[in-house]
């Protein structure tokens, strides 16, 4: 018997594109899934467009108000059967034969391995930019520092690991995807399917958690305190510390913040040599 997938859609605010991320799970070539929609409080018309296009395998579920994304992913995970476990974002889309093709790579594969990602195609305003995860990739021991599994649409997984790890971390204002692979990747070895199977539409979206600059760089911040740890484990405390002052100065222009970020990276790690460079530079402007 055909293996069932869930496919959890957490949405808010969606009216305008959730209907295509549906479409694209329903296009599927794999025969045998379930969608999960997670309402998280819409306040436009995403409700009505999903009751709309309400077939046998979807359920839709709405929370009173906001609880935000990793809330709404944590009720699909509560209202899901599946033997395996697909996120989407609902301003994402896939591919014809993405869940077929992560399937049969699960499905055959070694218990240990818990997870599966697939290459992206990132559209912005009708430009395509393809990433593909290459052999360098599968050494996972840099996922602390650089997320390369990427978010949630194109990831499959095993229920049992998410039984095993737990739940995404609804405290963190950001980075949840880090933190939920980074908790996989300790106990259950990861593979990719190379091809790019999803695609990520990127709009300008103020709603959006990777928009919100202040609560982006609280994100890292959390990060680093929840997995302090790992972090200094694998000697990336002093990159870690870089990114987050070079992401400050950058995004918020707040000087003053991140040279505390580059001191405390170089006194990590003295041969950050761009570090230095930062630093200097971030005394060349005036603070806001």
């Amino acid at each position: 018997m055909t293996k069932l997938v869930s496919v959890i859609i957490p949405t808010y605010n969606r009216e305008k594109t959730i209907r295509h991320a549906i479409e694209s799970v329903y296009a599927q070539s794999y025969p045998n899934i379930e969608i999960i929609v997670v309402d998280d409080g819409s306040e436009d018309n995403t409700g009505q467009v999903v009751s709309d296009m309400t077939r046998e395998n979807l359920v839709y579920c709405r929370h009173d108000i906001n609880r935000g994304a990793p809330a709404a992913r944590n009720t699909g995970l509560e209202q899901s059967s599946g033997d395996y476990i697909a996120f989407l974002d609902s301003d994402d889309e896939w591919t014809r034969d993405k869940i077929s093709k992560q399937v049969s790579l699960l499905k055959d594969s070694r218990p240990k391995v818990g997870m599966c990602y697939t290459g992206v195609v990132f559209n912005e305003n009708g430009q395509e930019v393809y990433s593909c995860p290459t052999q360098k990739d599968s050494d996972i021991s840099n996922l602390v520092y650089r997320n390369m599994i990427g978010g949630y649409s194109s990831v499959m997984v095993k229920p049992n690991v998410l039984e095993t790890v737990g739940n995404f971390d609804e405290r963190l204002k950001g980075r949840q995807d880090l933190d939920m692979w980074l908790r996989i990747s300790k106990q259950y070895e990861i593979q990719f399917v190379k091809e790019p199977l999803t695609i990520i539409n990127k709009r300008k979206d103020i709603s959006r958690i990777s928009n919100n600059l202040i609560t982006k760089a609280i994100s890292f911040i959390q990060f680093y305190k929840k997995h302090k740890d790992e972090i200094e484990k694998n000697r990336k405390t002093g990159r870690y510390m870089m990114r987050l002052g070079r992401f400050i100065q950058l995004k918020t222009e707040k000087k003053n913040m991140s040279r505390l970020f580059y001191k405390k990276a170089i006194r990590e790690d003295p041969w950050l040599i761009k570090c230095y460079a930062y630093l200097l530079k971030s005394y060349l402007a005036r603070d806001l």
